[in-house]
């Protein structure tokens, strides 16, 4: 497992913005603050995505009525070699996958979301 990046799952997506921006100081990546996503760099060199809530929940295909939003805010973004077999080792530990294998040919890669004890959600992707 590689890790990729932390995303943050927003409802006030400019006032988010503007504070990673402007008060923390973090160097926009992609996106501004009247988008819907934008990536953020640290000087350690991983980044910090930004993602409006709903709207991540639609990609994953959910919605709020299936997922505790007050508790999702956080997402870790972690690219595998081998999904399916990395889904095969989670449901043999009986983790519930959230969101099954779904391949996202305009985000070029597959995904699969679970949820930590905590409500974060991790998902693993491998590229197409």
């Amino acid at each position: 497992m590689k890790f990729d990046n932390i995303r943050l799952l927003v409802n006030n997506f400019e006032d988010c913005y503007l504070f990673y921006k402007d008060i923390l100081g973090l160097t926009p990546v992609f996106g501004d603050s009247k988008d819907n996503y934008a990536s953020f760099k640290t000087s350690t060199g991983y980044s910090i995505g930004m993602f409006k809530k709903q709207l991540q929940y639609q990609a994953m295909g959910l919605s709020s009525n299936n997922i505790n939003t007050d508790r999702q805010n956080t997402m870790f973004i972690i690219e595998v070699d081998n999904l399916i077999q990395l889904k095969a080792n989670l449901l043999n530990k009986r983790i519930t996958i959230l969101v099954d294998i779904t391949e996202r040919p305009d985000w070029g890669l597959k995904t699969l979301h679970i949820s930590d004890p905590e409500g974060n959600i991790i998902e693993f992707f491998q590229p197409l």
